[in-house]
């Protein structure tokens, strides 16, 4: 590879993605008939109403399918980082000339974005066939690809520490059980937050897990406002926590390595 190194690394990960053909197909499937639910859910949902606490039926869909098309698009950075870690190709991979966790952000980033971008058109064009628009102002267009891209970066930290327990527990996956299941409930994946009362939405708000793609996604269907701004604060605040967090989690980890021979 030349050039930029990391620019590198997302091509990678986009290279990993073209290879799999039958599973690309399989997740477009999958798409598609978790879309299909949805809108005949939600249809039910709807019906002899056109708005539920100022969100119209169509707002909701796009709702879903941005959040859907997202967490089917994770790539599974905990299990990458734990297996390393398990049969011991982090010394030598974390002593390669970059850093190990822009590594890790940015193969991921190039896996990921190709399986959104596919998610995405397969659902929207579902979708937009079955009569659902919406009308999107450009300006939350790009506010939106500013927040989804700090929620992927929120993520991708929480799945990093995630990933470092394995150093001192050597199964993850019922940690990773568990964060998908708060991403899920908390985080609005399977329905919009703000479609509940003020002040339990306000309370999931104050959790770190909606600002992943459920306050990106709500960003984008409903347009700006001042408690959207108010969010987009807090969702800065967690991001440097959590890069903090993360940073701190893997020096802990490069020392333990070190003090055991590596």
């Amino acid at each position: 590879m030349t050039g930029n190194k990391y620019f590198n690394m997302i091509v990678l990960g986009l290279k990993e993605q073209l290879i799999y053909v039958r599973a690309m197909l399989f997740r477009q499937f999958l798409m598609v008939t978790i879309m299909i639910i949805f809108v005949n859910l939600w249809s039910v949902v709807y019906q002899g109403q056109t708005e539920i606490n100022g969100h119209s039926y169509n707002q909701v869909i796009w709702y879903l399918l941005i959040t859907e098309a997202f967490f089917m698009s994770r790539a599974p950075v905990a299990y990458k980082i734990a297996d390393e870690i398990k049969n011991g190709t982090f010394a030598y991979t974390s002593s390669r000339p970059y850093s190990y966790a822009l590594y890790h952000f940015f193969v991921s980033l190039g896996d990921s974005s190709f399986k959104l971008l596919t998610n995405f058109i397969v659902g929207a064009v579902l979708v937009m066939l079955l009569g659902i628009k919406l009308n999107i102002s450009f300006l939350a267009i790009l506010c939106f690809f500013l927040v989804m891209l700090i929620g992927y970066i929120i993520d991708y930290c929480l799945q990093f520490m995630i990933g470092t327990f394995s150093f001192i527990q050597e199964e993850i996956s019922g940690y990773v059980f568990i964060y998908e299941k708060l991403l899920f409930i908390f985080g609005g994946i399977i329905f919009p937050l703000s479609i509940l009362s003020n002040h339990v939405e306000q309370l999931f708000f104050l959790m770190p897990f909606v600002y992943v793609i459920g306050f990106p996604a709500q960003l984008l269907t409903q347009g700006l406002s001042e408690l959207n701004i108010l969010y987009l604060g807090l969702q800065l605040l967690y991001l440097m926590i959590f890069i903090i967090s993360a940073k701190a989690c893997y020096t802990s980890l490069r020392k333990k390595t070190m003090m055991n021979g590596g």
